[in-house]
């Protein structure tokens, strides 16, 4: 048997020629750390699987190119019926959002441990919580028709009480997402950064009224059944779903494997937008979006552009700085 660590995808080349998970809007397993942000872990060598650095600024200047609407040298091409591409966008969105978080969480640990640095990561911080937002309404981008016969069942039948609270990355980020802890530090970068999380919280009540307007969770729903599983086995449940391994993992190899879904996203709204079925939008989602909501949805392509370089250069001196490139937030 295979260790997790030894499917870790890192090459950035091979999503350049739209490879990504071996067919157009295929999926690829991610790998990620089990991490703990109250236990502080030393500096990890790359992993042999780790990109050379150069192909992460090239990855940040192919996004670059997307999100001004140069065509790239392959497409994926409109998907054959909605089914695989909504898919995609469920299980690929969520994938992000699991870096992300990873990526938050251990950006509010340096903060606590460099206090004299206090104001640096936190706006790398909102942008983050920025990407979060825009994975939220990636993924739930399809027509509430497709998320209750397709998407709602597929979780009913991992376990009738399927949630988010069993995701074990949230775990670092729940108190800062939830209002319960925001860092010290520059006010100008605390307000950005409070902000955002307004910004998310709008974005998640939009979504739940979109594709769920009776608002009942599939927890909420099964409240009373059999008694769940202990958490360890809630949470493997949930990475199984999404396709997400565990192992030790450096981050150079974190970074490219979000860089990969980065592009792959790109490449699917450079051919589709966001909503290639009008019915999915937010005006027929009960109620128009907010237009802090909105204005996430429009700048999702510039934004891919920004989370990949704020990653990047997060990886500090093992990595090259990409240029930050493409419409400024």
């Amino acid at each position: 048997m295979r260790a997790a660590g030894d499917v870790v995808v890192t090459d950035l080349s091979e999503v350049a020629r739209g490879d990504y998970g071996g067919r157009p809007y295929g999926l690829e397993p991610l790998t990620l750390p089990f991490w703990d942000p109250h236990v502080r872990e030393p500096s990890a060598d790359p992993s042999p699987t780790s990109p050379p650095h150069g192909d992460l600024a090239a990855t940040c200047a192919e996004l670059d190119s997307l999100a001004r609407g140069r065509a790239p040298a392959s497409r994926l091409g409109p998907a054959p019926t909605p089914s695989p591409l909504y898919w995609f966008r469920w299980i690929t969105g969520h994938q992000v959002s699991f870096i992300l978080w990873q990526l938050i969480g251990r950006s509010l640990a340096r903060l606590e441990d460099s206090p004299d640095r206090r104001d640096c990561p936190l706006e790398a911080v909102a942008g983050y919580v920025r990407g979060y937002s825009a994975m939220l309404l990636y993924c739930a981008s399809c027509p509430r028709q497709v998320y209750s016969e397709l998407i709602r069942p597929s979780m009913f039948l991992q376990h009738p009480a399927f949630s988010g609270a069993w995701a074990p990355d949230y775990a670092a980020v729940r108190r800062l997402m939830r209002g319960r802890r925001t860092p010290d530090g520059d006010p100008d970068a605390v307000r950005r950064l409070e902000n955002e999380l307004d910004v998310n919280r709008s974005v998640h009540r939009a979504v739940a009224r979109k594709l769920v307007p009776n608002g009942q969770s599939l927890f909420e729903a099964a409240s009373g059944g059999s008694a769940l599983p202990a958490q360890r086995m809630l949470s493997v449940l949930y990475d199984n779903y999404f396709m997400t391994l565990r192992a030790p993992v450096a981050g150079e190899a974190i970074v490219a494997q979000l860089l990969r879904r980065l592009y792959a996203i790109g490449l699917d709204l450079s051919d589709n937008g966001l909503y290639p079925d009008t019915a999915a939008s937010g005006d027929d989602a009960g109620a128009p979006w907010e237009p802090e909501v909105r204005e996430c949805e429009r700048d999702l392509p510039a934004l891919l552009v920004r989370l990949a370089a704020d990653a990047v250069a997060g990886l500090g001196d093992h990595a090259d700085p990409p240029t930050l490139v493409g419409p400024q937030a």
